[in-house]
């Protein structure tokens, strides 16, 4: 997708909005499925000052829905949040792994938009 530099390739639709999203040091994400918040986590502090923190930001928040394939995710990111729609924990975490390239890329910071996206096979 022009404008994004994710792996693998996003094969749905992206939106550009206006403004960007900045990670606070302090976050706090829900916590259906652990072992993913964990991992993101562990990413995000190799990346800088970052941690997963009850008391932190909720900042990170999902939807449990049966209407995307297995692996396919909705990320929605706003100046102020980060939504994730998927039907189960292998979408979540790969939306966690997009989020993760987009904060990376911007050093805590990630482009106001939003990522449909599905496994090609």
């Amino acid at each position: 997708m022009k404008g994004l530099n994710i792996v693998p390739q996003i094969n749905g639709t992206v939106t550009m909005g206006e403004g960007s999203f900045v990670m606070p040091n302090l976050f706090d994400m829900d916590s259906k499925y652990p072992a993913a918040n964990t991992i993101f986590a562990k990413r995000m502090h190799r990346l800088g000052d970052f941690a997963l923190a009850e008391e932190g930001q909720k900042v990170i928040t999902l939807e449990l829905t049966q209407e995307l394939p297995e692996e396919a995710y909705l990320l929605r990111i706003s100046a102020g949040h980060v939504s994730v729609s998927a039907s189960g924990e292998k979408g979540y975490t790969y939306a966690l792994v997009t989020l993760y390239q987009l904060l990376a890329q911007g050093h805590g910071t990630a482009p106001v938009c939003e990522i449909s996206d599905c496994p090609l096979y």
